[in-house]
């Protein structure tokens, strides 16, 4: 995969289906391999998030965005993650179709991600009916 600046580590994806296709199963896989080193082995870090949490639909921080994982070393990953723009992260969001109308379209941390106005040089991918 490679995005339209050729860079071959950074790509955003959509993945769309009907309900109960696989579409959470195959994010969940994504990391699960990546853990084992089967795949996506150019990513530092893979981060699942799935919008249904109203927690991370919400966001307006890194910090909120990444709030369920290991604290003890969050600040650090979160410097990291803004030193170089995502630059080697795997953001997935999960269930863009479980959020309402207004959060698909208010501006909003997510969408920013999306967009490339927020950590620019990350990859992401989105579940989605």
């Amino acid at each position: 995969m490679k995005s339209q600046d050729n860079s071959k580590h950074k790509f955003k994806m959509l993945i769309d289906g009907a309900p109960g296709v696989g579409k959470t199963v195959l994010c969940r896989r994504f990391c699960k391999d990546w853990a084992a080193g089967e795949i996506l082995q150019e990513f530092s870090l893979v981060w699942l998030l799935h919008l249904r949490d109203l927690t991370i639909s919400k966001a307006k921080s890194i910090e909120e965005l990444l709030q369920h994982y290991d604290q003890d070393i969050l600040k650090e990953v979160v410097q990291h993650i803004r030193k170089t723009g995502g630059a080697g992260n795997l953001l997935i969001f999960d269930g863009f179709d479980e959020l309402s109308k207004q959060e698909r379209t208010q501006c909003s941390l997510f969408l920013d991600i999306i967009r490339g106005k927020v950590l620019p040089n990350c990859s992401v991918v989105v579940s989605s009916r």
